[in-house]
């Protein structure tokens, strides 16, 4: 067996040996190019401006445009000056104070969740409702809190 694969290797190494030394010795000269003789094209007058007939109604305005229908009108005969932009408004920035939840504990008779958090440092036993300085409670879950500052709400998870 392995005779035979060493005998077919032999014959396609030999072909492939053979057609490179052919092709690299090859005394024949390439002469197929043509020469052919390219008459200049006469001018091309391109123009670099258009007119678009545009002969429809504007799909993004309300009323139908006019200066489609007289081409010789200007678009815009009068243009209006730039107006400055409204002052933005004031952005009260409102500073949270350090949150922390810890968790709650909920009373099955009367179904109330008492939940212990941290307010700046200080941990304080908090209902639904409870009020620390400006800072409210609103909905106690059993992973966060919700609280509003001001009018801003906060959801404070564990």
């Amino acid at each position: 067996m392995q005779i035979v694969v060493i005998g077919a290797l032999v014959i396609v190494w030999g072909r492939v040996i053979f057609r490179l030394y052919k092709n690299l010795k090859s005394d024949a000269v390439v002469n197929n190019i043509v020469n052919t003789k390219y008459e200049p094209v006469a001018e091309i007058n391109l123009f670099d401006t258009f007119r678009i007939g545009a002969n429809y109604r504007d799909p993004f305005l309300s009323k139908p445009r006019e200066s489609h229908r007289n081409e010789n009108s200007a678009v815009n005969p009068a243009p209006q000056a730039l107006q400055a932009p409204p002052p933005p408004k004031e952005i009260k920035i409102i500073n949270w104070p350090a949150i922390s939840y810890f968790g709650y504990i909920s009373d099955k008779a009367t179904s109330k969740k008492l939940a212990l958090a941290t307010v700046n440092g200080v941990t304080h036993k908090i209902f639904t409702g409870t009020k620390i300085g400006d800072l409210t409670v609103t909905k106690i879950f059993k992973d966060s809190i919700e609280v509003i500052l001001g009018k801003e709400h906060k959801v404070v998870k564990k």
